[in-house]
């Protein structure tokens, strides 16, 4: 049977191709080498440890179920830690920033089109002890939830 069905909402935000004519929506690590570009939604300098952003590849990828899901793989470990930096004010290329995934898990709700613009909306609830945690939703435009992933992930800083 297909059993009853929920989702948390997709948060308000603004579509990914209202964003995509300003060079400063970017994320700079993945403006030009990265194959999949984000696109930043929140209001820089937030101190929220909340963190959303868009995200598709530069080419389109074949169909293919196990291809789309290994690629959301390395997509949701690109960027859901951004949210762990946000109230310490870090930047992802500040110089003795050390980042590093340890735990990284991923349920997948429904089919999900890498091809698509996938929303991923990360919150971190803690960072201590050169640790931190974030866990992240990501949805389709129409506001289906794809996937929740969370990750654990070493966040120190040595000394410079």
């Amino acid at each position: 049977s297909d059993g009853d069905e929920h989702q948390v909402p997709m948060p308000v935000v603004e579509a990914p191709q209202a964003l995509l004519h300003e060079q400063e929506n970017f994320v700079a690590f993945a403006a030009e080498d990265s194959g999949f570009p984000f696109l930043i939604v929140e209001q820089p300098g937030s101190r929220e440890p909340i963190s959303t952003v868009w995200a598709r590849p530069r080419q389109p990828v074949e169909e293919n179920t196990l291809l789309h899901q290994m690629l959301f793989a390395f997509l949701s470990d690109s960027m859901i830690l951004q949210s762990a930096l946000q109230p310490h004010d870090l930047e992802w290329e500040k110089p003795g920033l050390v980042i590093a995934t340890m735990n990284h898990s991923i349920w997948f709700h429904r089919a999900l089109d890498i091809n698509a613009w996938l929303l991923m909306h990360s919150e971190s609830p803690s960072t201590s002890h050169g640790r931190a945690l974030s866990i992240a939703n990501t949805f389709d435009t129409d506001g289906i939830l794809l996937a929740t992933v969370s990750q654990e992930g070493v966040l120190r800083q040595r000394a410079t």
